[in-house]
């Protein structure tokens, strides 16, 4: 996936020395872009009829930029190569670009963040300075693998194309624009292999999609909308859903369905015994109840 494309100089030294050679045709501009790909980013070089260069940017350094009155020159350096990036004396907007796109991908990592309130939901993709940023997945669950949300993120906030899933994945909500975590433009909403197009300033969403979604919080914004846009969620859109199994898929869904209901009766269990042990315990009872209302926690 392209990220940005810049018109160069491109240039490199196979030595890492100080003389450089032309990558393409001399003195004719080729491009270098930053591209996504088997989640990781990577400097693509494109230089006339040679063939393309790939950097993989976690491996990569920048060497040294310099600025005159005629050119803005930086250099990346990969093991005992280097590759440099000459922009003319008009671009000097794109060359800080180039520069900064360069920094943000080094320092863009694969993580995964988990948000342990109530829904302890998991984020796993792209990081920047302990934030979701770039591409990554939302899941509902960290327990489990049902999808919320993939797409892009951009300082902790839903931003650009996003895919979201209702649990379960029986319905699912494409938004072609998001900003700041809000919907913007047009949309698609798929059930049953049926699409129904979303125009998400259409006042009969506002009360839905107005808001902001949090990525720390789980969202029924599937199932919401098609509780307005499908007939038949209307009533149950449960079994709205379970009609639309396949075989296989009924199975499934019961089989997790029953994991849940076991997790579940784990923790009730748990907290059952915590209170058996402290009823059983006076001492332990009658120090929790002398504790003064202000200093619990």
């Amino acid at each position: 996936m392209l990220k940005s494309s810049y018109i160069t100089y491109n240039f490199h030294s196979l030595t890492g020395g100080s003389l450089y050679e032309p990558i393409g045709t001399l003195n004719e501009t080729g491009t270098a872009s930053y591209v996504e790909k088997n989640q990781h980013h990577y400097l693509k070089i494109s230089d006339n009829d040679v063939p393309d260069i790939e950097i993989n940017i976690k491996d990569a350094d920048l060497d040294y930029q310099s600025e005159n009155s005629n050119n803005y020159q930086i250099v990346i350096k990969i093991s005992n190569k280097k590759y440099g990036f000459n922009f003319d004396q008009n671009s000097a907007a794109a060359a800080k670009k180039f520069r900064d796109d360069f920094i943000k991908y080094k320092n863009t990592h694969q993580k995964t963040i988990y948000y342990n309130g109530t829904s302890n939901i998991k984020y796993w993709g792209d990081v920047l300075n302990g934030t979701p940023n770039g591409s990554g997945i939302m899941y509902y669950n960290s327990n489990r693998n049902d999808i919320m949300c993939e797409g892009k993120f951009l300082d902790g906030k839903y931003n650009g194309v996003c895919k979201f899933y209702s649990p379960y994945g029986h319905v699912q909500l494409i938004a072609n624009n998001m900003s700041n975590g809000k919907f913007c433009d047009y949309g698609k909403l798929i059930f049953k292999n049926t699409v129904y197009e979303i125009d998400f300033d259409d006042n009969d969403y506002a009360h839905i999609i107005s808001r902001s979604l949090d990525i720390n919080t789980q969202t029924s914004i599937c199932v919401d909308l098609a509780n307005i846009v499908i007939p038949e969620f209307q009533n149950n859109h449960e079994q709205a859903c379970f009609n639309s199994y396949s075989y296989d898929e009924k199975i499934n869904y019961m089989m997790r369905k029953m994991n849940n209901l076991e997790l579940e009766n784990t923790k009730l269990k748990s907290r059952i015994d915590t209170l058996e042990k402290t009823v059983t315990n006076p001492i332990s009872l009658m120090s929790s109840m002398a504790t003064p209302l202000f200093s619990r926690k």
